[in-house]
C-alpha cells in the first residue's frame, strides 16, 4: 500500500494581505502541532527539510521531530533533506547503517542511475511541467536496479509534490498562489535556471497535466491516484504547505488530506489489487 504524507522546510513568508511574517520560532511550534495532527487523521510519513535560509525555519530537523514524537503514536517522522556538507561524517555513517534511507533528485538522469546501482529507494521532486516525465527515468531505475542484482522490494519509487487542500477548490487555487510565488520568487534569485512565477505557469501546474496538487479533496485525491497508478509510486509527500499561510487553514488543509483524501486514495488501490 502507497504510504502517504506530509514535507515541509518551515518556510516563513509574509501572510498575504497582511505584512506579516510567522517568527522562526512561531513557526517550529506550529510545527509540531502538524506533527500531531498528521498523526491524529492517520498520515504515514512527515518530514522536515533542512536548510540554512532566512525564509525557511528549521536548520535541524531532528531537534523538531524529537518534539513532535512525545504525542505522536504511529507516525513515520524523518528528515526530508539532510545537507551533507553540514552534516558530521561519522554521524552520517552510523545513521545509514541504521534508518531507511530515500535518496531525493530532481530527475537528473545520472542521479536515478546512480541511486539505482546503489539499490536504495528514490524520491523524484516533481515540483514544475507534467509528472509523466518521470515515467521514463523510474522505469530505468528499476531495470539498472534489478540489473545491479537488487530485489524489487528494495526499489521503492516516493514523489514530493506541492500542494494544497481547502472545501472548495477554486478558493484553494486562489489561496496557493501568492505564498508558492514568494518562495519560488525568492529562490529564483539565488538559482539561474528558476523563474519568477507567473499566474499563467501557475495555472497550468495546478490544472489536470501539473505538477501541484491543488483544489478541494476529492480533485486533489483524483489527481494523485492517477499519478500513483502511472509512476508506481510506492510513497508520496504533499509538501503542505509552500510558502506561510494562516495557521488554522493548515491545520485544516491537515485534516482534509487524512480524513478526506488519503481515504480515497487507499481505497482505490485496496480495490484494485482485490
Amino acid at each position: 500500500m502507497v504510504e502517504l504524507g506530509i514535507s515541509t522546510f518551515g518556510e516563513t513568508t509574509e501572510l498575504e494581505g497582511t505584512g506579516q511574517t510567522y517568527s522562526h520560532a512561531e513557526r517550529i511550534r506550529q510545527l509540531v502541532a502538524e506533527i500531531e495532527l498528521a498523526d491524529k487523521v492517520g498520515l504515514d510519513v512527515y518530514g522536515i527539510g533542512e536548510h540554512h535560509r532566512e525564509d525557511f525555519a528549521v536548520s535541524a530537523p531532528e531537534i523538531v521531530l524529537a518534539a513532535g514524537a512525545v504525542n505522536t503514536k504511529k507516525i513515520r517522522l524523518t528528515s526530508a533533506v539532510s545537507i551533507l556538507s553540514s552534516m558530521d561524517p561519522i554521524r552520517l555513517f552510523q545513521l545509514q547503517d541504521k534508518l531507511p534511507l530515500w535518496i531525493a533528485t530532481g530527475g537528473h538522469v545520472e542521479s536515478t542511475v546512480k541511486i539505482a546501482q546503489a539499490g536504495l529507494p528514490i524520491v523524484y521532486a516533481i515540483i514544475g511541467g507534467n509528472p509523466r516525465y518521470f515515467k521514463k527515468l523510474i522505469q530505468a531505475y528499476c531495470e539498472i536496479g534489478s540489473e545491479a542484482g537488487h530485489a524489487s522490494q528494495e526499489l521503492k519509487v516516493g514523489a514530493h509534490s506541492w500542494g494544497w487542500i481547502a472545501e472548495d477548490g477554486e478558493q484553494a487555487v486562489k489561496d496557493y498562489f501568492h505564498p508558492t510565488k514568494q518562495v519560488v520568487d525568492a529562490i529564483s534569485k539565488d538559482r539561474p535556471h528558476w523563474q519568477e512565477l507567473r499566474y499563467e505557469q501557475y495555472l497550468e501546474q495546478v490544472g489536470p497535466n501539473g505538477a501541484m496538487f491543488v483544489g478541494n479533496p476529492d480533485q486533489v485525491a483524483e489527481k494523485l491516484i492517477r499519478m500513483i497508478e502511472d509512476l508506481g509510486l510506492d510513497r508520496f509527500m504533499l509538501h503542505l504547505p509552500l510558502g506561510s499561510m494562516l495557521h488554522d487553514q493548515v491545520l485544516r488543509a491537515i485534516e482534509l488530506f487524512g480524513t478526506q483524501v488519503a481515504p480515497k486514495v487507499r481505497t482505490y488501490f485496496v480495490m484494485k489489487e482485490a
